[in-house]
């Protein structure tokens, strides 16, 4: 069993034969290690010169380096307080910004910039590029392309559907037509 609750990082190359790690905020420690210390004779390998995973405890110069801009932000937002707060609110402040920089197309005078007036107003680019970049939106990258594409997929499902129906109810339903257009356009519609 893992000694610690927050288990963050589990890697595991079993390809090189390579020993299993598992990484919590405090401390690195092999799968099934009696303790830390053969854990850490464990952790390299015979003729490597560095282990696969670097300690937790990094130097101040490394810990500046890798997020001096976040550690700035999170200092503002009161992170060492209450780090949820300041993790939403970061999100909140990047959303927004984003979202004006999506809507800048629209603020802008027509007749400034040729091609960007030729985009909206055929259409290619409408306010639901800012409802679709809100509604996408999530704590992580990868949660964010998960959402795009499963609204990438819906939207093409949606289509097709309309297509569909074109295609073989291209009037559809009208005084003349049978009545099983209009019980199928309401089957359709109902699922």
């Amino acid at each position: 069993s893992i000694p610690f609750l927050d288990l963050h990082i589990v890697v595991a190359s079993t390809l090189n034969s390579r020993p299993i790690h598992a990484m919590s905020s405090g401390s690195t420690m092999l799968l099934g290690a009696s303790s830390p210390k053969q854990a850490q004779e464990c952790d390299i390998e015979k003729g490597d010169a560095n282990p696969l995973l670097p300690k937790v405890g990094a130097s101040p110069l490394q810990k500046r380096a890798a997020g001096g801009c976040r550690n700035a932000i999170a200092k503002i937002l009161l992170g060492d307080s209450n780090p949820k707060f300041a993790n939403d609110a970061e999100l909140a402040l990047r959303a927004s910004f984003f979202v004006v920089v999506l809507g800048l197309p629209f603020l802008i005078p027509k007749d400034n910039f040729p091609t960007l007036d030729f985009v909206m107003k055929h259409g290619m680019y409408t306010t639901s590029v800012v409802t679709f970049f809100i509604y996408n939106l999530s704590k992580t990258t990868g949660e964010t392309i998960m959402n795009v594409v499963c609204g990438l997929r819906g939207t093409f499902l949606a289509v097709l559907n309309m297509w569909m129906m074109y295609y073989f109810f291209p009037d559809g339903v009208t005084e003349t037509s049978p009545d099983y257009v209009f019980w199928i356009g309401l089957a359709d519609g109902a699922m």
